[in-house]
């Protein structure tokens, strides 16, 4: 059997080494580390999703999005002050949260917000650094226990808080 020649990319990199299993080029990173899922359900510090085959995937919304970073928390922000983040559940949808300096308060949303049917890339944690999912109930069909390791994580690429 003749080896194939190793092809240069177009930058002129010559490619990793032939796998005579696969018949192909040995890939030059992990290719399960980055993932698409297509939204199905929001939570406060969940989305549920669905791969590419179609089998569901719970996956954590990034650290700055999810309810539980920030619900009764107060942080000292640079010219005003220190401001107390909080989600009241009987009057705040998913994705909302109130900021208050004890003068003003304002209602935030995620921006652009998530909706159903949206393609999301989420990245892929080592076991040792899994995300730990709290009080997640609110997606009923994905039942699974109150503190729930997470295998993956949206990039939350392009979303941000943004005053109502």
């Amino acid at each position: 059997m003749k080896l194939p020649r190793w092809p240069s990319n177009p930058f002129g990199r010559g490619n990793t080494p032939f796998d005579p299993r696969t018949g192909a080029y040995l890939p030059l990173v992990d290719q399960g580390v980055l993932g698409v899922f297509t939204l199905v359900e929001e939570g406060h510090d969940t989305l549920a999703c669905t791969d590419r085959d179609g089998t569901p995937a719970l996956i954590a919304k990034p650290g700055r999005m999810r309810r539980s970073t920030y619900d009764g928390v107060t942080f000292a922000v640079p010219n005003v002050g220190d401001v107390t983040y909080a989600h009241a559940e009987t009057l705040l949808a998913v994705g909302e949260r109130e900021g208050d300096d004890g003068t003003t308060t304002e209602t935030q949303l995620i921006t652009p917000s998530y909706c159903v049917g949206d393609k999301l890339v989420a990245f892929k944690h080592h076991e040792h650094d899994r995300v730990a999912a709290e009080g997640w109930d609110e997606l009923a069909n994905y039942g699974a226990s109150d503190q729930y390791l997470l295998e993956w994580e949206d990039t939350g690429y392009g979303r941000e808080w943004a005053v109502v």
